[in-house]
């Protein structure tokens, strides 16, 4: 599915919400969050300035499979596969 500048743009602010307020715990915290609130205040009408090119994807994987190395390549390695909307099936897999 593609989303559009509309979203694209939501996901942004969003990002920088996250990014600035993870940083502000550790630096510079009272000018992180003043340029947070500027950046609120500019785009409080909700319009922000993309470019057209601007979009994105939404991906909808059926499987995920994970694995965490383990000495002599007997790797951990588990499937998640999609059953329905709310549903996942978890499986073993050999190394």
């Amino acid at each position: 599915m593609k989303f559009g500048k509309i979203f694209v743009g939501i996901f942004i602010i969003n990002l920088a919400f996250i990014s600035v307020y993870g940083r502000a715990k550790k630096q510079q915290s009272k000018v992180k969050l003043m340029k947070l609130d500027e950046i609120k205040r500019k785009f409080a009408d909700g319009k922000i300035p993309l470019p057209d090119c601007w979009g994105g994807f939404r991906i909808k994987p059926k499987r995920f499979e994970f694995w965490q190395g383990r000495p002599n390549r007997l790797h951990d390695r588990f499937l998640y596969s999609k059953i329905d909307d709310e549903s996942w099936e978890i499986e073993r897999l050999a190394p």
